[in-house]
């Protein structure tokens, strides 16, 4: 919580168009990649794979 404010009060002081914010997960598969570039600048976001078999897990 006291992160998050820091992150929404910077968010507001800035005038910031948009934020994205990024958890590390144990079980990656169950979610999109998103790459980041040097600058810690997300530089594409790719959804979770598509999974045509009628097992398919939903989450």
């Amino acid at each position: 919580p006291i992160i998050f404010k820091e992150i929404l009060r910077k968010f507001n002081e800035n005038k910031i168009e948009g934020l994205i914010l990024l958890k590390e997960v144990k079980n990656p598969q169950e979610y999109g990649i998103i790459s980041l570039n040097s600058d810690g600048f997300v530089e594409k976001i790719v959804e979770k794979p598509f999974c045509r078999s009628k097992r398919r897990k939903f989450g």
